[in-house]
């Protein structure tokens, strides 16, 4: 029988969301996004448009020391919570395979989307290489098991449909090398 590693890898632009403990037992710093205003950003637009209530914006403007919430100016870059933000979910994208390479129980194919939650597998003497909703490409190597998680995005603002960031993760599995 073939035998998977089980390393865990874990890539992700921003981080894990939430609170996670660190090494000394403390809580690690809560994951957010570095959000580039634009002209047409107020902190209450940004409440409707992009957080998940329209109280956030009070909670980002003392995050952020603003003396007046009123005035955010184009280019300024706001540091904002990802749990207060809408999070879109994101498929990541097979790119290529070569040998016997498996979503799930179902043979792969280049061009294949993964959902947040599905199973990449790589028979022996096969690889892949996967492309993260991030940009981020994966070398999948021989005999290695990956699984999606969090593949989200945060703050995408509906007139542009620009992401002010994500949060992307290979958490089981294996991973050459970043291509």
């Amino acid at each position: 029988m073939r035998r998977l590693r089980a390393d865990l890898v874990a890539l992700a632009l921003v981080g894990a969301c939430g609170y996670a403990a660190a090494a000394d037992g403390q809580p690690a710093a809560e994951a957010q996004v570095e959000f580039v205003v634009v002209k047409s950003d107020t902190l209450i637009s940004l409440s409707r448009d992009v957080l998940v209530s329209p109280a956030a914006w009070r909670e980002v403007a003392a995050l952020n020391r603003l003396s007046n919430p009123n005035r955010i100016t184009p280019g300024q870059v706001l540091r904002i919570p990802t749990r207060l933000m809408r999070a879109t979910k994101r498929q990541a994208t097979l790119i290529s395979s070569a040998g016997d390479v498996r979503v799930g129980d179902a043979a792969a194919a280049a061009g294949q989307r993964l959902d947040d939650g599905q199973t990449l597998q790589t028979g022996a003497g096969s690889s892949a290489v996967l492309e993260l909703a991030d940009g981020t490409r994966v070398r999948m190597p021989p005999s290695s098991l990956a699984q999606i998680v969090g593949s989200e995005s945060y703050g995408v603002r509906p007139a542009t449909g620009g992401a002010a960031g994500a949060d992307r993760r290979l958490a089981a599995g294996s991973a050459a090398r970043c291509v």
